[in-house]
């Protein structure tokens, strides 16, 4: 009896042993399934799905060079074509491989990025046959139809956008699907084994699983521990990186500040003044100029070509030209001034006669105060400046040219005014009613610039920087701050 109970008993194991090596080789076919489908498919969809969505990010951002740079070899022109015929050609055809093995939802939304695509390159070669020569890119009318073809290849890339990020989502939910289905395949293995170890050999298995999970815990958390001092290398890196090319920046915003003057040098003549000058970066394309003459005293509010690091190394140049025309050739007025000091910006930026010289400059209102006679002499390229008189506005508008940049085939304009006790002149950049903001996200405008410089210039000038600085900051709200902003306020 004992024997058969035995044999009984032995049997019994070996059917449970049978029983749980079928069950448990059915789910590691059924977890290698899956693990192939992840690797040779999801994964690989995955990679190639966000390697496009780049690709059509820099495809965006080099048609944003080609529509707006009227640079010949711009590297995005150079990079676009290729971009176009071959990468993004390219990396549509290894995706149509995978995607035959999708559901029809996401081969739907991937036939119409495929669409989109090919609409997208219609409107850019329109573009870049238009935007063919630097002649192009002055004609009014072609940048008026290319801005229109400009917008549908935003339309278009934001739209393929969108399907390509669903399709992704798609992708990683069906990975993270196929990953539950084999987590639960491998326990249940795991809880067949565990039976099979209880009826069997109870303490053996057990060490046997402490053992396994100690060596997986050891191997988890040295890889663990290497990543983490690669992450800490890395951080330390970019960390030292980003230090040099703050303090060279840092270094330059003290360069730049150094050339600028001290504003109390306005009270040689004006009762009251303000400045505000806000940077949008730690360096500035705006800057301000000031020179006291005994009997005469200039004023100048510039914004030099692009902003940040580029701006400011233009706003070098045109401060130094400014004061190379009053130094070197002993000019006065703003009307000669400018020329002079255009030609000089010019010279600096041709490369010595070289065709790739750059056409960088600088927009400009300079004024020039006799104290004597109290006359104000004016002359702006592109900036205008405001006189208030018992809150009643005159605007003396600029020549529509830029300092340096365009060629001269009009001369500056010089106004002149005589001043009176009371009296409010305001120099300004662009970059105050250019901004973005209010509950619509619309720019600021001139027009509301005008009215509110007259609603607050019987303010003292103190009040008048700080309610400017406040109204500026209330338009923004969450807006970014677009270009640098510079305001002079000078009352008499």
């Amino acid at each position: 009896m004992n024997n058969r109970r035995i044999i009984i008993g032995f049997l019994i194991l070996i059917g449970v042993f049978v029983i749980s090596e079928v069950i448990s080789y059915r789910n590691l076919e059924k977890t290698k399934m899956i693990s192939a489908k992840n690797s040779q498919e999801i994964q690989p969809s995955l990679v190639h799905l966000s390697d496009l969505q780049l690709l059509l990010n820099d495809n965006e951002k080099f048609t944003h060079s080609w529509v707006f740079q009227d640079i010949s070899d711009h590297p995005h022109k150079i990079e676009l074509p290729e971009l176009i015929d071959y990468t993004i050609p390219l990396k549509i055809e290894q995706l149509s491989a995978y995607s035959k093995k999708w559901d029809d939802a996401d081969k739907s939304l991937f036939k119409e990025v495929c669409m989109l695509v090919d609409s997208m390159n219609v409107h850019q070669a329109w573009i870049m046959s238009r935007l063919h020569n630097f002649e192009a890119y002055s004609d009014p009318v072609i940048a008026v139809t290319v801005e229109s073809h400009y917008d549908q290849v935003l339309q278009l890339t934001d739209k393929a956008t969108k399907n390509l990020k669903t399709i992704i989502k798609n992708k990683k939910d069906q990975s993270k699907k196929e990953v539950k289905i084999a987590q639960k395949s491998f326990q249940s293995i795991k809880i067949v084994h565990i039976v099979l170890a209880v009826i069997a050999i109870l303490v053996v298995l057990v060490v046997a699983y402490k053992t396994i999970r100690t060596i997986r815990l050891e191997q988890q958390k040295t890889l663990l521990t290497k990543e983490r001092d690669q992450i800490r290398a890395q951080k330390i890196i970019i960390e030292e990186k980003n230090n040099e090319i703050l303090s060279s920046i840092n270094y330059a915003e003290r360069l730049q500040k150094s050339i600028l003057p001290d504003a109390s040098d306005l009270s040689g003549y004006f009762s009251e003044h303000f400045i505000y000058y806000q940077p949008r970066d730690i360096v500035s394309g705006d800057f301000y100029w000031i020179r006291d003459l005994g009997d005469k005293l200039l004023v100048a509010a510039a914004d030099c070509t692009g902003h940040g690091v580029p701006g400011a190394f233009v706003s070098f140049v045109g401060y130094s030209a400014l004061n190379r025309a009053l130094d070197q050739y002993q000019l006065t007025y703003p009307a000669e001034i400018l020329e002079k000091t255009s030609d000089m910006v010019a010279n600096t930026f041709s490369n010595q006669g070289r065709s790739d010289g750059l056409a960088d400059g600088m927009d400009i209102s300079l004024i020039t105060v006799d104290k004597q006679t109290n006359r104000l002499y004016y002359s702006g390229a592109h900036n205008s400046i405001y006189l208030i008189r018992n809150q009643e506005i005159n605007v003396l508008k600029a020549s529509s040219r830029s300092v340096g940049a365009n060629s001269h085939n009009e001369l500056f304009v010089q106004h002149e005014f005589d001043l009176q006790k009371g009296d409010a002149v305001y120099l300004f950049s662009d970059g105050f009613h250019d901004q973005f903001g209010g509950d619509r996200g619309k720019k600021y405008m001139s027009g509301r610039f005008r009215k509110f410089l007259c609603s607050i210039s019987d303010k003292t000038c103190v009040e008048q920087r700080q309610m400017l600085e406040d109204e500026i900051l209330n338009w923004r709200g969450e807006e970014a701050q677009i270009d640098d902003i510079l305001v002079m306020g000078l009352k008499v």
